[in-house]
Formats: structure tokens, C-alpha cells, sequence
């Protein structure tokens, strides 16, 4: 219930938050620069030696600051292409990728009930759309807990959308408590978690992000029976609906 009534909050969070920011969105900023030219756009920085501008389709112009005259709010001459900026500047340019997520795992496999899950990625942002890394999670359940180790693939089709495409495909290393009076041998396999994920923030190098999914991780435990000396093979795979909620930079 906790866990459910913070993913709701964090929810509620991320629907609340452009619309505090829509009362700004009919302004943009004006560039003078003293050679007459002017460019409209989003303030990104402005200090003693350089000032920065994101334009419409998400390039970043630098000018010196010898070479502006001022820089005002104006009310936007089209408001569609502040809409689209507004937008465009959730999506990082490119550069190092960072994911942290907490979040559960919903369902129930046999005796193994919900579970939580906690994850880092690393990577790079190679264009606007397409970003890849390296990603490490703790899926811990009623008593099997997991380690998978996976690649992360992020694509966002559409910059006019917060949504992301997700692929995280790898391997479970079984990290379980067993029996220590039972010669138990643990295996996992490949774990696969595809997800659509929302990312939404405040600056173009910072958002949250809440993503629903599909989690598959099997594993295995082999031992022998202490009393008939049998052999015995369990085998287990987990299927969950994974939630996540977090931030990206």
C-alpha cells in the first residue's frame, strides 16, 4: 500500500508540474545583439562571458557578451513554436547518460509474491533520439533476489513527446539466501525488460521519469535431498509488471 500510495503520488507529481508552468509559456526571450540582430528562443545560460539560446528545433546559439546589447521577455510570435520548445528542451542534447529508478514488481509467480526493484544506468546520449548504456538492478522478492546486468537502449520517436522506448536486455545473476545445510547451486538466464517510459522535467539536461513495463527473469535452484538423496531441480521464471519512478541526466 506505501509503495502504491507513493507511485501515485510521484504520478500526480509529474501531471501537476507543466501545468505550473503553462502561465509562462505565451513569453519568450529576445537576443539584441548590437549588430541589429535579434533571436527569440529559451534563455539556457547568460553570464559575463557568454550567453546561450535554445532556437525552435532545439539548437543552442552561444554569443559572446561583448557582443549582446540586451536580452528581454517578449510575448511569443508563435505560440506553437514556443509550445514545441518547451517540449524540445526536456530532451537532452547528447553527451553522459544517467537513470536511477525505484519502483515495483507486480504480480505473482508460485509462492513469490510483488516485488521491488532498483536500478542505475550509465551510458551516452548520442542524439536527441537515440541514448545507450550500461545498467545494474536489485529485484528482490519473498525469498529469491536477483542482480541482473543488462544493456539499456532508450529511443524517443517523436521530440514533440515526453514518451521513451525502452529495451533492457541481460543477464540475472541469482543473489538468493539458501539453506546452508543444503550444497545449493543457483542460475539465472537472460533477463528482458521492455518498457514506454514518460520523462518530464525542468531543464533540458534533467527530467523525471515514470515508466511502466514487462519484467522476465528465470532462475534455478539444484540440490539434493538430505533425505532420499535424490536429485532435485527447481526452475522458476518470473514474470512481473514492472512500474518505475526516478530521474534522468
Amino acid at each position: 500500500m506505501k509503495t502504491f500510495a507513493f507511485l501515485l503520488l510521484l504520478t500526480l507529481t509529474f501531471f501537476l508540474l507543466p501545468t505550473s508552468q503553462a502561465t509562462a509559456q505565451d513569453k519568450e526571450d529576445v537576443v539584441y545583439l548590437k549588430d541589429g540582430s535579434t533571436i527569440r528562443g529559451e534563455l539556457v545560460e547568460s553570464n559575463d562571458l557568454e550567453v546561450k539560446i535554445m532556437i525552435q528545433g532545439g539548437s543552442v546559439l552561444v554569443y559572446k557578451s561583448s557582443e549582446v546589447d540586451k536580452i528581454v521577455k517578449e510575448p511569443s510570435l508563435n505560440p506553437k513554436a514556443r509550445n514545441s520548445r518547451e517540449r524540445e528542451r526536456f530532451v537532452k542534447q547528447k553527451g553522459y547518460l544517467c537513470e536511477f529508478h525505484i519502483g515495483s514488481l507486480i504480480g505473482q509467480t508460485g509462492d513469490q509474491s510483488n516485488g521491488i526493484g532498483i536500478g542505475l544506468v550509465n551510458g551516452y546520449q548520442f542524439s536527441q533520439k537515440l541514448g545507450f548504456g550500461l545498467g545494474v538492478q536489485y529485484a528482490g522478492f519473498q525469498d529469491i533476489e536477483l542482480l541482473p546486468v543488462y544493456a539499456a537502449l532508450r529511443y524517443q520517436p517523436s521530440l514533440q513527446s515526453p514518451f521513451v522506448l525502452g529495451i533492457n536486455s541481460g543477464y540475472g545473476i541469482p543473489i538468493s539466501e539458501v539453506d546452508e545445510n543444503l550444497e545449493v547451486e543457483q542460475q539465472g538466464g537472460w533477463y528482458f525488460n521492455p518498457e514506454i517510459a514518460a520523462h518530464l522535467g525542468s531543464t533540458y539536461n534533467f527530467s523525471w521519469m515514470l515508466a511502466v513495463g514487462y519484467f522476465r527473469a528465470p532462475i534455478s535452484f539444484s540440490y539434493q535431498d538430505p533425505w532420499s538423496g535424490s536429485h532435485i531441480l527447481e526452475e522458476r521464471t518470473i514474470h512481473r509488471l514492472s512500474v518505475k519512478a526516478g530521474i534522468r541526466f
